[in-house]
C-alpha cells in the first residue's frame, strides 16, 4: 500500500494528523486573503513571495489556491485539526461561487460552435450575420 499525501499544512505525528504550523499559516493567510477580496493570481504573486512553497521545487499557481479553499479538511472535516474556522470556508465558498461567470454565450455562437467545433466569438458570429 503507497503512502497518501496529506494536505498542504498537515503532517503526521505519531500515527496523527497534526498541523504543520508554518504552511498551516500560508492557509489561514490563503483564506483572509481571498475573503477580503484577493484574486487567485494576486494571492499567487503573494505566495511565491512569501518563500512557503507548495511542493518544494514548485511554484503556486492557482490551482493549488482553488483546491486549498475548497478542501473542507482545513475547517476540521474528516478528523483533521481546524486550520480556519467552519464560518471562513463557506465564505471563500461563497466568493468562490459569486466569481464564477456563466457563459453569455448567444444562440448564434452556440450553433456556430456546433457546426464548426470550435468556440465561436461575437466576431465570428458578426461575420456570419453580415
Amino acid at each position: 500500500m503507497g503512502k497518501r499525501k496529506l494536505p498542504f499544512g498537515y503532517r503526521m505525528e505519531m500515527g496523527k494528523t497534526a498541523l504543520k504550523l508554518q504552511e498551516a499559516e500560508t492557509v489561514q493567510f490563503i483564506f483572509q486573503q481571498y475573503i477580503d477580496g484577493a484574486s487567485f493570481r494576486e494571492l499567487v504573486h503573494a505566495l511565491n513571495g512569501r518563500g512557503v512553497p507548495y511542493i518544494t521545487g514548485k511554484l503556486w499557481n492557482k490551482n493549488m489556491v482553488a483546491r486549498i479553499l475548497a478542501d473542507a479538511r482545513y475547517a476540521g472535516a474528516d478528523g483533521y485539526p481546524a486550520v480556519v474556522e467552519q464560518s471562513d470556508l463557506q465564505k471563500a465558498e461563497k466568493g468562490r461561487m459569486e466569481k464564477q461567470r456563466p457563459s453569455q454565450k448567444t444562440d448564434a455562437q452556440k450553433v456556430l460552435r456546433q457546426l464548426s467545433c470550435r468556440t465561436a466569438t461575437k466576431s465570428m458570429e458578426q461575420q456570419v450575420l453580415d
